[in-house]
């Protein structure tokens, strides 16, 4: 399932706002979760949830990142001192 479409299932961003975003993020190539935590639609504990939900392993490797693992679920990058990091979580 899409990013997206989780947020939508879990009624934390709306049809609306998510149609936006995705128009803004064709605009500005960034990352859907990047940029709705950037307008502060969602909060981190949120994308983190529904990243878990969509690559389930993602989650096993939150607090150790195996650069495998990463690639085997699409991300780019990831930061290697997530348990450290209060701010926004860049993918």
């Amino acid at each position: 399932m899409r990013l997206g479409q989780i947020l939508l299932q879990k009624k934390w961003i709306s049809s609306k706002q998510l149609q936006e975003i995705i128009q803004l993020q064709t605009s500005k190539k960034n990352r859907l979760g990047q940029l709705l935590l950037q307008k502060g639609l969602i909060v981190n504990n949120q994308l983190e949830t529904a990243l878990k939900e969509q690559y389930p392993n993602f989650s096993q490797n939150l607090r150790s990142p195996n650069t495998e693992a990463l690639q085997e679920v699409g991300l780019n990058r990831a930061i290697a001192d997530f348990p450290n990091q209060q701010s926004v979580v860049r993918f």
